[in-house]
């Protein structure tokens, strides 16, 4: 059956039925005068039908969702839309002339929730950010344009005027009612009055009442003088401020609404949101960083610098870090005078990676020539497309979350013991043998020479692994043993509680050490790498493999401009990670392009090669990162879209890039960006969702404090 509205038209003389039509929608509005009725429908369509038989005279279709009924004055007829489309939620407001069937006028809103009233013949608008306009009638220009400090978003708003008078009804959140009036000749508020803490369905204003339907079903009426001011006019908003704060200590998790309700405020409440800043609860360091920045006042950015200075020492906390919060601030009021702390924090490699590129990207943002400085000599460094081939033979850490770092050079002792083995052959040679995930997996096994300490003087790829299908399914080195030619090696895998060896393996030295094109990378080491056995430039772009940071990709590509936007979000992710070990990256349909930020060889690999080498290796080792459209607001794992979003003339973008590991290890971030000169400039970037193991599933003694569960949504760190 399809859906659609029945509407009658009846005889109100003799209450006889004339005509009956079925109109599209599942729900709609009906307005009429003596010329006709006019329909209009939930999805946007709006019909004008004769009184007499109900046929169509004209149709006009508009923009988006209408969710609130229209309003018919003097010939008039005015509709409200909700809107949404790709980065971009707001209202639509229609002016259509009923008797021409025209559309006079339309205009956007950047807000979701609205509420329209008339002002004789104009329109008048209020939205939930406490924006109040009025449009004349003729244009839609507008002819009044304040705003109302409402502080939190309301959940119930209504807007009426008499006159010159306009009254607005608000109940927030914390079902606090106001009421306010507006004088719109002299366009200014002239008071705010406590009302009704509940919220409406409509609101009447007459001469000298306001008169509200309550969803309770009662009417109440108000009328506004002296003592009906408000009792939180009557507090301090500095005291206010603490009031709120104080109450935050008391919620853990986020704290919507907060950073809006200190902003609203206003700069008298400033010093009491400067103290938060150096609250020990993250949430409300980052709510009150972001009400400084959303003040934008003289003060804002020698407060939060204040702020900086003294978090830098503090350790980062597990999930929002004070620190980044502040730096987020700097870049949203693009605060010049910030450059030089900023700089200084991304060149500062004692702090964690995350820090260090929070600054990066606000110097972006912020985008000065001496913000920008900095950014450049610092690529300068890092974008170089050879490398020393000097693999990490240890297992550092069996930490493998993709947006954590491994700061050490050296394995914890208790981890060296369990992934190491050394031992003395005949002739006096110590050996070891260790586990690495330096080429992908956590049970690939390298050897080599090494002093009484097991330090390798020169690691060899063994090719004995252990695919890891089962994150924390993890073997340990049995007995070795090294003759003049050949080694023998033994892994245990654990079932159960118990540990089961499995058969020797024998291995000869030189064919571990084959190196068929002379390239520098053992044989062994091209497999594992779907590199070329026999050709020493696989990519053909004139640098060796064992020296190309992008064996498998060519500089001779020419970039297209997605390219660029991708290297850059990969640069600004990967640029500031010290963890060692190779990085999987899926060009997608295109051509492989180089990328830069890492130390170690970036694999540039189809689908097909991915899933076998996963297979091979386990691959929750390897970072496998991927680049596409941005993730629309709400939207999690999956949900990105299918191309890159580019403003309209084509100076700033928006992308996706996802970095994972294996089902349960991932993250994905919309990363934002623009154009300077030839170069793009990273100026955001936003985690819009992540994936972490499940305790279970990781080694006991290494399982998390605290998990979030199996996936994670949209939480607003970098």
């Amino acid at each position: 059956v399809q859906p659609g509205v029945f509407l009658w038209g009846i005889d109100s003389r003799r209450g006889r039925v004339e005509w009956t039509k079925k109109l599209p929608g599942v729900m709609g509005y009906v307005r009429g005068n003596s010329d006709g009725a006019y329909y209009v429908s939930d999805n946007g369509s709006v019909l004008k039908l004769s009184p007499d038989r109900g046929e169509f005279r004209w149709q006009i279709r508009l923009e988006g969702r209408v969710l609130t009924p229209p309003i018919l004055k003097r010939g008039l007829l005015y509709v409200s839309t909700e809107r949404r489309k790709s980065g971009w939620t707001g209202s639509g407001i229609y002016c259509i002339d009923v008797a021409k069937g025209k559309l006079l006028w339309k205009t956007k809103i950047a807000s979701a929730r609205v509420s329209k009233f008339l002002r004789g013949k104009d329109l008048g608008v209020i939205d939930d950010r406490g924006k109040l306009v009025v449009f004349d009638k003729d244009s839609g220009k507008k002819v009044v344009d304040l705003k109302l400090p409402f502080g939190a978003p309301p959940r119930s708003l209504h807007g009426a005027a008499v006159g010159n008078r306009a009254f607005v009804f608000t109940n927030d959140v914390d079902n606090n009612g106001f009421m306010w009036l507006v004088d719109l000749e002299k366009k200014r508020l002239i008071a705010t009055a406590n009302a009704l803490d509940a919220p409406v369905a409509s609101m009447t204003p007459a001469a000298k009442m306001v008169f509200l339907d309550g969803a309770d079903g009662s009417l109440y009426a108000y009328r506004l003088d002296r003592s009906q001011r408000p009792k939180r006019r009557s507090v301090p908003p500095e005291e206010h401020a603490r009031e709120l704060i104080a109450r935050a200590r008391r919620v853990r998790g986020p704290l919507d609404g907060l950073a809006i309700k200190l902003a609203g405020l206003g700069k008298k409440a400033l010093g009491a949101t400067e103290g938060a800043l150096s609250e020990a609860h993250a949430n409300i360091v980052q709510a009150a960083a972001k009400a400084i920045a959303m003040l934008q006042s003289r003060r804002s950015a020698a407060v939060l610098m204040r702020a900086l200075k003294a978090r830098l020492a503090s350790p980062p906390s597990e999930d929002i870090d004070p620190v980044i919060s502040i730096v987020d601030a700097l870049a949203e009021i693009r605060a010049t005078r910030a450059v030089k702390p900023l700089t200084a924090l991304m060149k500062d490699e004692t702090q964690v990676h995350t820090r260090r590129r929070a600054a990066y990207v606000a110097l972006g943002a912020i985008g000065t020539g001496a913000a920008l400085s900095p950014i450049w000599a610092f690529r300068a460094t890092k974008q170089v497309n050879t490398l020393r081939w000097a693999p990490s033979p240890y297992t550092l850490s069996n930490k493998f979350m993709v947006d954590e770092d491994v700061t050490n050079d050296v394995p914890p002792e208790d981890l060296k013991r369990t992934t190491t083995r050394t031992v003395q052959n005949k002739a006096g040679q110590t050996y070891t043998a260790a586990l690495s995930p330096y080429l992908g997996g956590y049970n690939d096994v390298w050897v080599g020479k090494s002093d009484l300490a097991g330090t390798l003087e020169r690691p060899i790829f063994t090719g004995l692994t252990k695919a890891e299908l089962v994150p924390g399914r993890r073997i340990k080195i049995g007995k070795v043993s090294v003759g003049k030619r050949d080694l023998t090696l033994q892994i245990s895998m654990r079932s159960g509680k118990k540990w089961v060896r499995s058969r020797p393996v024998k291995l000869s030295l030189a064919q571990l050490l084959k190196d068929r094109d002379g390239d520098g990378l053992s044989d062994i080491v091209e497999r594992r790498l779907r590199l070329c056995v026999t050709h020493p430039d696989c990519d053909g772009d004139g640098v060796k493999d064992s020296e190309d940071v992008n064996p498998l990709a060519s500089s001779k590509i020419k970039l297209t401009r997605d390219m660029r936007l991708f290297r850059e979000a990969f640069f600004a992710f990967y640029g500031f990670i010290k963890r060692r070990g190779i990085v999987v990256v899926d060009p997608g349909d295109g051509p492989s392009f180089e990328l830069y930020g890492r130390q170690d060889p970036i694999l540039s690999l189809r689908r097909s090669s991915i899933e076998r080498l996963r297979k091979e290796a386990g691959l929750h080792a390897a970072d496998f990162v991927s680049f596409g459209g941005p993730y629309p607001e709400g939207s999690g794992s999956g949900d990105a879209l299918p191309k890159v979003v580019y403003d309209a003339k084509s100076r700033t973008a928006r992308i996706g890039m996802d970095i994972v590991r294996s089902g349960n290890n991932g993250v994905g971030y919309n990363v934002w960006l623009k154009q300077q000169g030839k170069n793009w400039i990273v100026t955001n970037m936003k985690r819009v969702w992540r994936a972490v193991p499940d305790p279970e599933d990781l080694p006991k003694s290494l399982s998390p404090k605290k998990g979030p569960g199996a996936a994670a949504k949209g939480t607003a760190q970098r």
